[in-house]
């Protein structure tokens, strides 16, 4: 069973509250993108996140040698602030009606 996990740039989650910051995380090393973002979200679950907010992608590109014999090489790092959200209930200030629908339990 795939648990869900809110993924978002941004600070907040419209129509969800805090119940916990759980803290910084980071993924591994990855040599893409997606794998970066998977690994971000393996790590958030384990240490019992559904949601990481303000997260960004860090990308490195590094190259040996010159010429033909060049070897290049990416690695990107997923990171963010795990934290635990709860979705308003109706009639809560600040309640939309994508919390309603997408409620995470």
């Amino acid at each position: 069973m795939t648990q869900a996990m809110l993924l978002t740039t941004t600070p907040s989650v419209p129509g969800y509250r805090f119940d916990a910051v759980i803290g910084m995380v980071a993924s591994s090393i990855a040599t893409n993108p997606e794998s970066a973002m998977q690994a971000l979200w393996q790590e958030s679950i384990a240490i019992g996140a559904n949601a990481v907010v303000g997260v960004q992608i860090s990308a490195c590109s590094y190259t040996w040698g010159q010429g033909i014999a060049a070897t290049a090489v990416n690695q990107f790092v997923a990171s963010g602030t795990a934290v635990v959200v709860l979705p308003l209930q109706q009639g809560e200030e600040g309640w939309t009606r994508q919390s309603a629908s997408v409620a995470m339990r």
